[in-house]
């Protein structure tokens, strides 16, 4: 089970462990639900569930798990999952595994600070409602499935000021990073890690030009990625990337497999 005390190679080394584990039970899961739809005659069918695990290790995991019948797509199944950790203040930690199938698999950290903060921020961060506090599937989707990129530049003065202005703590982090919900401020650690600590909204980085142009810029080399736009829309979202280069240099992003 990881602890606080564990190193950060031990925390590493047993999310992998337990990551092949989960797969397993996934596939077997998603094996049986595809079987009983092709008996029952379906040819699409969808459905979206949240699991809880406890693994070998007696580590506790969340996993929001979508599986769909479709005889147009070879995917069947894509799942987002966090692991949670007590932290050395009796707090949870949620844990996400990425990198796996590179040389260099890594970890983000995301204190429970920090995910509350997205619960009161997140509605002017995406222009939707407010998730519910008591979800535990949202703590899932901070990262999802094949979102593959994530910026991280130097955190700016006027950001640590925006952060220390809204009552976060004045170490929230030197390390800026835009995910597609959400604006992190945290560290990188000496492992190769990351650790973040709160979290910005668009919102309150409107002022500031450089970060929001980055901002939107690490957001469509995300989106362009994952080919989740048009031809017509990634023409155009590379000339706001090629706009954003020409002032501030190349945008310094991550690559985060799942």
């Amino acid at each position: 089970m990881i602890v606080s005390t564990y190193s950060e190679g031990q925390i590493l080394s047993e999310l992998i462990s337990d990551r092949e584990w989960l797969r397993k039970q996934i596939k077997k899961i998603v094996a049986k639900q595809l079987a009983k739809w092709k008996k029952q005659g379906y040819s699409k069918k969808f459905l979206s569930e949240f699991k809880e695990f406890i693994t070998p290790n007696n580590n506790h995991w969340n996993i929001d798990l979508s599986i769909f019948l479709d005889y147009s797509i070879k995917q069947n199944s894509m799942y987002n999952m966090t692991c949670i950790v007590e932290s050395e203040y009796g707090t949870p930690d949620y844990y996400y595994l990425r990198g796996c199938g590179t040389e260099k698999p890594y970890y983000i950290k995301v204190t429970s600070h920090a995910l509350k903060r997205v619960f009161e921020r997140v509605e002017n961060s995406l222009g939707k409602e407010r998730p519910d506090e008591s979800s535990k599937e949202f703590s899932c989707r901070l990262f999802l499935y094949r979102q593959a990129i994530i910026g991280c530049k130097i955190a700016t003065p006027a950001l640590m000021k925006i952060a220390h202005e809204s009552e976060d703590a004045k170490d929230s982090g030197y390390l800026f990073c835009s995910t597609a919900i959400v604006n992190f401020l945290g560290y990188k650690t000496p492992g190769d890690n990351f650790y973040f600590k709160t979290c910005i909204t668009d919102n309150m980085i409107k002022g500031e030009e450089e970060e929001n142009a980055y901002m939107c810029a690490t957001r469509i080399a995300e989106l362009e990625t994952n080919f989740m736009i048009s031809q017509e829309e990634k023409l155009e979202a590379q000339e706001f990337v090629e706009e954003y280069e020409s002032k501030y240099g190349k945008i310094p992003y991550e690559l985060l497999l799942p």
